[in-house]
C-alpha cells in the first residue's frame, strides 16, 4: 500500500499529530469501513481507538472507544473489549443516545456474577431507553447483551420474558 493512497495517507496523518483534531478523527473512522471490508478487524480497532484520541467531544470519543470494544468483543478479545468499553465513558451530561444506554454498555463486556437478573432488567431498561432516542444500534447492542446473559446462566423467568418483550416489542412497531 502506497502512502499517497488515502486510506495509508489518513493512518500516517493520525500517527503524526499531538493532541485533538475532529477532521482526522472522522476521516480515520471512515477508514473502519475499509479496514473491516478487507477482514483487518485488528486494524479497524486500533484506528477507532486513535480516532477516539484525537476526538474532541467526549461523546464521540465514547462512542468511538465502544464501537472498538464491539469489534474486539466480537473476535473474542474480552480483555480489549473491556479495556476499550471502560475507557469510553462520555460526560455525565453527554445529551446523545451514548447517555441513554452507557452504564449497561460497559455490561456487555464484563461476565459479571451468573445469574445476575438485575443486570439483565437494567440492560434491557437501557436498551428501551436507546430505541427511545433513535439509536437502534446500541439499543440492540444492549439487547443482545441482555441475551447473552440469559444464555449463559439463569437468570429467572421474569429476566428472560422481559427480554423476549423489549424485543417482541421492536418487531411489532417495526
Amino acid at each position: 500500500m502506497l502512502v499517497g493512497e488515502p486510506y495509508r495517507r489518513t493512518w500516517h496523518r493520525a500517527q503524526s499529530i499531538i493532541g485533538p483534531d475532529d477532521d482526522v478523527a472522522d476521516d480515520l473512522e471512515a477508514n473502519v469501513r475499509l479496514a473491516l471490508g478487507r477482514g483487518g478487524v485488528m486494524s479497524a480497532i486500533r484506528d477507532l481507538e486513535r480516532s477516539a484520541q484525537l476526538t474532541r467531544e467526549s461523546s464521540g470519543r465514547g462512542r468511538r472507544l465502544l464501537l472498538a470494544a464491539e469489534h474486539a468483543f466480537g473476535i473474542g478479545r474480552r480483555r480489549s473489549g473491556r479495556s476499550a468499553g471502560d475507557r469510553s465513558q462520555p460526560a455525565p451530561t453527554c445529551p446523545n443516545s451514548m447517555s441513554a444506554g452507557w452504564r449497561g454498555c460497559g455490561r456487555i463486556f464484563h461476565d459479571g456474577v451468573p445469574g445476575d437478573a438485575t443486570r439483565v432488567l437494567d440492560l434491557c431498561q437501557a436498551a428501551e431507553k436507546s430505541a427511545g432516542i433513535g439509536d437502534r444500534d446500541l439499543a440492540l447492542n444492549l439487547l443482545l447483551g441482555a441475551a447473552l446473559r440469559c444464555w449463559w446462566a439463569d437468570t429467572g423467568p421474569a429476566a428472560r420474558a422481559r427480554v423476549v418483550a423489549v424485543a417482541s416489542g421492536w418487531r411489532e412497531r417495526g
